[in-house]
């Protein structure tokens, strides 16, 4: 008999995260806040062996007395290394990893490239990706590594970084979950200013780099 997988979540009084992003007066620390939220909820998923395949603000939850972010509807979700999703099944294309786009096949690595859609949501008050651009010509264009969505200077550092490497367009080579939240726990607080505030030896001195998937950000 095979064992059926339940998600427990909180009963809290919440509302929408996306309804409280046209926010400018947000301060980047508590983005940045909201961004570790989201973080370590998918290292939690992840550990698991489950995937949440709908990572966006729009399927994200604030409780307001916290103020703590938290991932919601996993009607999409599978707990599996890889998912083939079927021809008949629709998805989100500004939010997916081109590898969904381009062959349906979804793995937790496509997770980690939608948090980094969803991070730059948080940065841009919950604009919509890609904004002014159809989805067909999303869709033929996602698979350029250098077609994503524009990050503005001034946004900081710490969230750029992470951006671009949640993004990359091979998904070895972007970092896990938990190397994400180890890094916007542990960076130091400059890298909460934007780039243009930073000395290229202070940026030298904040790049992190690994052998291994080959992005600014630690693993330890």
């Amino acid at each position: 008999m095979r064992l059926k997988t339940i998600v427990i979540v909180n009963a809290v009084v919440a509302q929408s995260y996306l309804e409280c992003l046209p926010d400018n007066d947000i301060p980047v620390k508590i983005r940045i806040g909201f961004g570790i939220d989201v973080a370590v909820g998918l290292v939690y998923l992840h550990s698991k062996n489950c995937m949440h395949r709908d990572i966006a603000c729009r399927n994200c939850l604030i409780d307001v007395k916290k103020n703590i972010v938290k991932i919601s509807d996993f009607g999409a979700s599978k707990q599996a290394e890889f998912y083939k999703i079927p021809e008949t099944e629709k998805i989100p294309i500004r939010w997916q990893a081109p590898e969904v786009v381009l062959t349906r096949m979804y793995t937790m690595q496509s997770d980690v490239y939608s948090y980094g859609i969803l991070l730059w949501e948080i940065f841009n008050n919950g604009e919509t990706p890609y904004k002014g651009i159809g989805n067909k010509e999303v869709r033929l264009k996602v698979a350029n590594p250098n077609y994503r969505p524009r990050v503005d200077d001034s946004i900081p550092v710490l969230a750029r970084r992470v951006m671009k490497a949640c993004w990359r367009g091979n998904p070895k080579k972007r970092p896990k979950m938990t190397h994400v939240a180890r890094y916007l726990i542990h960076a130091p607080k400059e890298l909460l200013l934007p780039k243009s505030a930073l000395s290229s030896d202070k940026l030298k001195n904040y790049y992190f780099g690994t052998s291994k998937c080959e992005v600014d950000i630690p693993i330890t």
